[in-house]
């Protein structure tokens, strides 16, 4: 009689943890999953921000570099490439270019039969000369006629992998396989005390 209270003991805690099992992975996966939505749409906003601020003071200063560098601190930003791309049907030219970016350049959008005159598009570029990390890029255009254009560009270094969301996985993962085996601790005791009463009960009959 003890080894099949044993044996339903042990099946009931062996199914308890797999199923607090696959909750907890997927409530963990949601909680980094919404970390990593909410770091993307962080960098989108500062994107929109910059672009939309530059495109307002344009006619004005853009093709001052110092204007660049202005945006950059006054928005508290460590890294930003900026640069202005004037295209026509046959070419693309460089216009000005942020300090970030260091006598190089970011790639000319691919997309760019997206852009219209207020939109702005986004992609994900690599560039190895100026960062390991992937660069998220916004583009704007800041006039267009018949026969040109002008583009605004803006990237911030995309780090998918930042420190924080790291040190959020370490946590999350400690946190819910402590408050897993406190569960199943827990459980494994009610399920003792609960078999032992029933077993009392038995034996008191059999007697």
């Amino acid at each position: 009689m003890m080894r099949f209270f044993r044996n339903i003991k042990v099946k009931l805690l062996l199914g308890l943890f797999l199923f607090l099992f696959i909750v907890f992975y997927l409530f963990g996966y949601f909680v980094i999953y919404s970390l990593k939505m909410s770091y993307d749409k962080t960098i989108e906003n500062s994107l929109v921000t910059v672009l939309k601020d530059l495109k307002h003071t344009y006619h004005h200063e853009i093709n001052n570099v110092h204007e660049f560098e202005d945006v950059k601190h006054e928005f508290d930003i460590d890294i930003l490439y900026l640069q202005t791309v004037l295209v026509t049907k046959n070419k693309t030219t460089l216009l000005s270019a942020s300090e970030d970016l260091d006598k190089f350049q970011l790639d000319f959008p691919q997309n760019i039969h997206l852009l219209s005159n207020e939109s702005i598009v986004f992609e994900f570029q690599k560039n190895i000369q100026l960062t390991t990390k992937e660069i998220k890029v916004g583009s704007i255009i800041l006039y267009q006629d018949e026969k040109e254009m002008i583009v605004l560009q803006c990237g911030i270094p995309y780090n998918k992998h930042n420190e924080f969301i790291q040190q959020s996985k370490v946590f999350v993962t400690i946190g819910l396989l402590v408050l897993l085996f406190v569960i199943l601790g827990v459980v494994y005791l009610m399920l003792n005390r609960s078999l032992l009463s029933i077993t009392s009960v038995i034996e008191d009959v059999k007697k």
